[in-house]
């Protein structure tokens, strides 16, 4: 009963100010999901195909210095540190954390008998500490607003056009097809006329 009026508490407190839930679309795009949630948090609000667009995309994924570049050209200062799964309450959040050795999370909020944070291959998860302390990595990297940091939003907009691609020669195509119909009509109506009578 406690962990759900905790995780309500986070809940009322995200209508005023939200962690974005951002989901991967590719097994290496988790480090690029979790720089947009806490960007969104901020105010900067961007998407993946604009990080891919701005940064380049990696079948190997990005690193942390890697992220450290991309979140300095997002105007976002960030700060490294290794520690114990019990200090991670100290940390500034939402904070990126190494997950697992290969994939890495977003800290949203840590509660005395649960953490919650935004995973980007399955959403949000609500971990007891135990499973909390089986995933971390021990390596967190606080991100927040730089001196100069403006909130902006850079999304990119996917119009009809731009998923079909040009089409030449539409009204041609267009009038042939109702010729062809208009001939296919007529030659079924005569042959109705046409066909011989069968008398049973």
């Amino acid at each position: 009963m406690k962990i759900a009026q905790e995780i309500l508490a986070d809940l009322r407190f995200g209508f005023r100010r939200n962690v974005p839930m951002i989901q991967q679309s590719e097994t290496a795009e988790c480090g690029l999901a979790c720089l947009a949630m806490i960007a969104g948090y901020h105010g900067y609000a961007i998407d993946l195909p604009s990080l891919r667009r701005r940064f380049g995309s990696s079948l190997k994924g990005v690193n942390l210095s890697q992220l450290i570049r991309m979140a300095a050209a997002l105007r976002l200062e960030c700060r490294v540190l290794r520690l114990e799964p019990q200090d991670v309450s100290k940390l500034r959040m939402p904070c990126l954390l190494h997950w697992q050795g290969n994939h890495f999370v977003v800290l949203v909020a840590v509660h005395r008998q649960h953490v919650v944070i935004h995973d980007p291959a399955r959403g949000m998860r609500v971990l007891t500490k135990g499973e909390f302390t089986e995933g971390f990595a021990g390596v967190a990297m606080e991100l927040t607003p730089a001196a100069n940091f403006q909130p902006a939003e850079q999304k990119v907009s996917i119009s009809l056009p731009a998923l079909t691609g040009p089409v030449h020669g539409l009204r041609g195509a267009l009038m042939r097809i109702f010729i062809l119909a208009f001939i296919l009509e007529l030659l079924a109506a005569c042959r109705t006329f046409t066909l011989p009578k069968i008398i049973v």
